[in-house]
């Protein structure tokens, strides 16, 4: 099209003959990068694979249609490729602008230019979901390689890295304080707790100016792209699953002399308290035989709760890093030594911290989102009514209301109502955490007594790697103390089949409060898929199946 509109306008000039090669010329300026477009977007964007349907625009079946007929991205790429042979030679004035770049032609150029900046857009996170539209056709399904050794985090990349988490935390006041680790050099281990995303821009801030290797959920790679995410230093892994994999993998990057950031509860604060570490932990201290870290970080949580990820701009961060044992001191130390100190280390309470500082968080949207780890009410006891808005908490079954104040304590502001008499005999304050473990003591009562079951479908979403989420459609969950069972269709081969995790293997699991705006989801995972269920009924709170998961599993190793 462009090249007929430049035809028709030198026939209308009647000029054709006479810059008949200058057109010939900057023809090839286009083709070359039109070619390279081809060529790097069927092997290394689609990597060979694509939807035929959609190719030969088939009905209902437009994945290559992106914007009104045009891929603006590859428009993009086009122009700058067209725009760099130009820098290095006039086609009509046979001027040439670079005698060194002109040597590889203006049409090599032109070609290289043209296809990396393609690439480099497209890997890209949210150009590489306009782009592979075509996968919600043809999904990739080769499992991700957890073998594959991870690199360096990228030099070039470092500064840019530094300056970004430096301006996003700045904000927010970062203060840092470090014990003990004057003249400490790489390798070591850090272990740090996991309160939101902030603490992705808090560690680097700590750890500068060392490059450091991060171990990192396999969504996250699908979500950022798996090129970003090793630029980056991250080893890709799943949540509460045995991954010898992952443990070759952190040996290597101790090996060579590097720094290894772990963030061993592996997931995010529910309502801004620790977790319980897993003992693996300690025996991977013993393992590895170097210095561990310990990264206790402050207001990431009640900066943006997983509940509500709304940036509250009156909190402020702290971060305490510790030299917790030396390699000498990891020889002579026990396992259970190792596992009692590092607890103690990484415990933490974000609202008895709030109050201790005096933080006041005034925003008018603080409360909002609370009930989803707060999911059963302290006046009647109903499950799954409760609700929230603004900065109130309330239950829809009774009409109890509790209002956020500034430093995180909830306060009954309706005290004529009702509460059922020795169940919850709430008080006129409470505090967040009490309510969440509160709530975890019914579901351990409910269990003793054997009256826990779960059985609901889910839409099941597979996560075989760092490319795209395969919808398995709907499946049929059951939990019960032997562990998990889903009964859904295999993407691989068409054929319902039931998978079963047992509760002795899950130490916990990872949940979700409104992912991606999907809504509440846990996941299951084996070594090689993942699998994100989404509700389709009542009667699933991701909060209560944690509660669940966590007794099971300590009622299986007692």
């Amino acid at each position: 099209g462009i090249l007929a509109f430049y035809v028709g306008a030198l026939c209308v000039w009647g000029k054709i003959v006479e810059y008949f090669g200058a057109f010939l010329t900057i023809s090839a300026c286009v083709y070359a990068p039109l070619a390279a477009l081809l060529f790097v977007d069927f092997f290394f964007v689609r990597q060979q694979r694509l939807a035929f349907r959609s190719a030969y625009g088939l009905k209902g079946h437009e994945a290559y249609v992106y914007t009104r007929g045009f891929n603006l991205v590859g428009l993009a790429a086009l122009a700058a490729g067209t725009a760099f042979s130009l820098m290095i030679y006039n086609p009509v004035t046979g001027v040439i602008h670079n005698r060194l770049l002109f040597t590889l032609t203006p049409t090599g150029c032109s070609f290289l230019a043209s296809g990396c900046i393609y690439w480099l857009l497209c890997n890209l996170p949210g150009i590489r979901r306009y782009v592979r539209r075509d996968l919600a056709e043809v999904p990739d399904t080769r499992p991700f390689d957890r073998f594959r050794e991870p690199p360096r985090q990228n030099l070039a990349a470092m500064p840019f890295i530094w300056l970004w988490c430096c301006l996003v935390t700045a904000r927010a006041g970062l203060k840092i304080r470090k014990k003990g680790m004057k003249g400490l050099k790489p390798p070591f281990l850090v272990l740090a707790t996991h309160h939101s995303f902030t603490d992705f821009y808090v560690t680097p801030r700590v750890l500068f100016p060392h490059r450091a290797n991060y171990v990192s959920e396999l969504e996250g790679f699908e979500n950022f792209g798996e090129w970003l995410y090793r630029q980056s230093g991250c080893l890709g892994t799943r949540k509460f699953v045995d991954d010898l994999a992952l443990v070759k993998n952190i040996c290597r990057v101790l090996g060579r002399g590097g720094i290894l950031v772990l963030y061993p509860e592996a997931r995010y604060a529910n309502v801004g308290t620790s977790s319980r570490l897993p003992l693996a932990v300690a025996k991977l201290v013993k393992l590895c035989k170097v210095p561990v870290v310990t990264l206790n970080m402050k207001g990431n949580y009640l900066q943006s709760p997983i509940w509500n990820l709304r940036i509250r701009r009156e909190v402020r961060l702290e971060a305490e890093a510790e030299l917790a044992y030396t390699a000498e001191e990891v020889e002579r130390a026990q396992v259970e030594d190792i596992y009692q100190t590092l607890s103690r280390l990484l415990t933490y309470d974000e609202y008895a911290w709030q109050r201790a500082t005096g933080l006041r968080i005034t925003d008018s949207f603080r409360a909002e989102g609370l009930h989803l780890p707060l999911y059963q009410c302290r006046a009647c006891g109903a499950v799954y009514r409760m609700a929230s808005k603004g900065s109130e908490l309330f239950c829809a079954a009774c009409g109890a209301r509790w209002r956020m104040d500034e430093f995180g304590t909830l306060r009954r502001t309706d005290p004529a109502s009702p509460a059922v008499s020795g169940r919850c005999a709430p008080g006129p304050e409470i505090y967040i955490p009490d309510w969440y473990e509160w709530q975890r003591e019914n579901v351990r009562r409910r269990i003793a007594a054997g009256r826990y079951f779960l059985e609901l479908w889910v839409r099941v979403e597979a996560l075989p790697n760092a490319v795209n989420f395969i919808d398995c459609g709907a499946g049929r969950l059951e939990h019960g103390p032997e562990g998990f069972d889903l009964t859904f269709v295999d993407y691989e081969d068409g054929r319902e089949k039931t998978l079963h995790v047992s509760s002795a293997s899950m130490s916990s699991i990872h949940t979700e409060y409104d992912y991606r705006g999907k809504g509440q989801c846990v996941t299951l995972s084996v070594p090689d898929n993942t699998y994100f269920l989404f509700p389709l009924e009542e009667g699933f709170n991701a909060t209560e199946i944690q509660f669940a998961v966590e007794e099971f599993f300590e009622r299986s190793h007692s």
